[in-house]
C-alpha cells in the first residue's frame, strides 16, 4: 500500500514537473513572438506602414504568457514598453497631422505606467521597470500637461524612478535612462527644473551614445532635447549651439516627428 501511495506521489510530482516546463516554454515562447512583432514594427519610430497593429499584436503575446504566469517580469516591462510605444506613434500622427491624440496616447501612457509598477513590484533591481515607468510617465505628460501631472503628485514618483533607471544601468538601450532623466529635468516649470543638470545629463549621452539609437545613429533625440533646454537657458551662445544642432536634424534626421519639433524651435529662434 505505501509503494502504491509513493509511486502515485512521484507520478503526481513527475506530471506537475512537466507542466511546470511546458508552461515556462509556452511563456518564453509568446514573449519571443511579442518581440518580434514588436522589432517589426519598429524600436525607435514606427518604420512599417502597420507598425500599430503589430504592436498590438505584441501586446497581446505579452497578455497571453501573462495569463500563464503573472509574474513574469520580461512580460510586463516589455508590455510597458510596446505601451508606452503605441501612445507615443498615436501623439505624433495627431501632431504631424493635426488630428486628436491625447485621450488615446493618455490611455495606453497610464496602461503603460500599471504593467512598469507590476515589474518593479517582481523585481526592482532591475532597470527596465523603472525606466518604462519613468517614460511612460512622462508620455501621460504629453497628453495631460506637465503641471496636471505635477498637480496628481507624479514628479516624486517619476523623479525616484528615472534616477533609479539611472543608478542601476545609465547605459541600457543605448544611454536612455540619460536621456530620460536629462529631459525630466529640463521640462519641469520653474523653480522645480534644474536646466543646468539637465544639460549636463544630455551632454554625457551624447558624448557616450551619440551616435546610438536615441541620437545620430537613430532618432536624434539627444541631440533635439539638448537644443530645446539650450533655448531655455538663454544666451547667444547657446542659441547658436542650438542652431546648429537643429539644423543638423532638419537635414539628416530620418523621423518625421523629430524633424517636425526641430523645425518648430528653430522658428522660435529666428
Amino acid at each position: 500500500m505505501k509503494k502504491v501511495k509513493v509511486l502515485s506521489l512521484v507520478i503526481v510530482g513527475v506530471f506537475f514537473l512537466n507542466s511546470a516546463v511546458l508552461f515556462s516554454k509556452d511563456v518564453a515562447q509568446l514573449i519571443k513572438e511579442g518581440d518580434e512583432l514588436y522589432v517589426k514594427g519598429g524600436e525607435i519610430y514606427c518604420i512599417v506602414p502597420n507598425c500599430l497593429d503589430l504592436w498590438k499584436q505584441a501586446m497581446e503575446k505579452y497578455k497571453e504568457a501573462l495569463k500563464i504566469d503573472p509574474n513574469n517580469y520580461e512580460a510586463w516591462w516589455k508590455l510597458a514598453r510596446v505601451y508606452r510605444q503605441y501612445g507615443d506613434e498615436i501623439q505624433s500622427r495627431g501632431i504631424l497631422n493635426n488630428k486628436p491624440w491625447k485621450d488615446i496616447t493618455d490611455k495606453y501612457a497610464k496602461l503603460g505606467m500599471d504593467a512598469a509598477q507590476h515589474a518593479i513590484k517582481i523585481n526592482p533591481n532591475r532597470v527596465e521597470g523603472w525606466l518604462m515607468y519613468g517614460l511612460n510617465v512622462g508620455l501621460h505628460s504629453d497628453a495631460v500637461s506637465v503641471l496636471t501631472a505635477l498637480r496628481e503628485g507624479l514628479k516624486g514618483k517619476t523623479q525616484e524612478a528615472l534616477e533609479k533607471a539611472y543608478k542601476i544601468d545609465k547605459d541600457f538601450d543605448d544611454g536612455r535612462p540619460i536621456l530620460a532623466l536629462g529631459r525630466f529635468w529640463t521640462v519641469l516649470p520653474w523653480p522645480l527644473r534644474k536646466l543646468s543638470y539637465g544639460i549636463k545629463l544630455l551632454r554625457e549621452g551624447i558624448a557616450t551614445h551619440g551616435n546610438g539609437k536615441w541620437g545620430t545613429g537613430g532618432s536624434y533625440t539627444f541631440q533635439l532635447f539638448l537644443a530645446e533646454a539650450l533655448i531655455k537657458d538663454g544666451g547667444s551662445k547657446n542659441e547658436a549651439e542650438a542652431k546648429k544642432l537643429l539644423q543638423e536634424i532638419i537635414q539628416k534626421c530620418p523621423v518625421k516627428i523629430t524633424v517636425y519639433k526641430a523645425k518648430k524651435l528653430l522658428k522660435e529662434l529666428e
